[in-house]
């Protein structure tokens, strides 16, 4: 459980995660989304019959709930583009841990290829965009994107959406199922059941949060560029002044 725990990137053994996004962006996306971390997912979902027959469960299941909310909320606060995918993978990891005790594997593993598949794509179309903005990774740098670069609009608003659970998308049904199957019989369960609800609820929030930010927002970017180009200018003049004088 703590080889799991450490590979997984669970609370307490997570902080390996955000320091891994400083890697290139193709093998953030293999990291974050369908290699590494989903060893340890792969690995209890072997021992679930033992799990869920366990004492163990409970600190699992704390461990686990308490991680898919401090990763959401972590998130966030970010302005990180790949720091705010990063820290969405400890939340979504956290989920993934906590479908193994529901006993029903099908959960799991619908959930899982779908973060695999949608946080790939995601952190594909961050770096396109961190490319566009000149490795600028601070979103509050970028904006109004959605007219340039309709691609990566369209198909990154398509994954987001995804990772936030909205209706009608695949994990939607999968945490839908998720949240079916938890049975609230005692405090625990509602203490479970309240942070896995937070979690979700921020899990939407920053992804909204990416997508005005980056293509609806203000254009930051080359507003500051003028400025900045504006300035050289100016100086270029002043220098030019101070030279024609000094040959008169």
């Amino acid at each position: 459980m703590v080889c799991s725990f450490c590979k997984s990137a669970q609370f307490g053994f997570h902080t390996w995660l955000p320091d891994s996004m400083e890697a290139p962006v193709p093998a953030s996306a293999l990291i974050h989304s369908a290699t590494l971390v989903s060893a340890g997912i792969y690995v209890m979902l072997r021992y679930s019959p033992l799990l869920v027959n366990s004492s163990l469960i409970y600190i699992f299941i704390l461990v686990s709930s308490f991680t898919a909310f401090y990763g959401s909320l972590i998130s966030s606060f970010q302005t990180d583009v790949k720091k705010i995918l990063a820290y969405s993978t400890i939340s979504h990891c956290g989920f993934l841990m906590f479908s193994i005790t529901l006993n029903n594997p099908y959960i799991t593993i619908l959930y899982l290829y779908g973060h695999g598949l949608y946080k790939s794509l995601s952190f594909i179309g961050a770096g396109n965009l961190i490319q566009y903005a000149n490795n600028y990774q601070d979103m509050r740098r970028m904006g109004s994107f959605s007219s340039k670069y309709v691609f990566e609009f369209f198909y990154l608003t398509i994954c987001l959406l995804n990772l936030s659970s909205f209706p009608f998308f695949l994990n939607f049904f999968s945490k839908h199922f998720l949240f079916n199957s938890l049975i609230l019989n005692n405090s625990l369960t509602i203490i479970v059941y309240a942070l896995l609800l937070l979690a979700a609820f921020s899990g939407v929030f920053y992804s909204l949060r990416i997508l005005y930010f980056v293509f609806l927002g203000l254009n930051k970017y080359y507003h500051s560029n003028n400025i900045i180009n504006n300035t050289k200018i100016s100086l270029l003049f002043v220098h030019y002044g101070q030279f024609y004088k000094n040959i008169n």
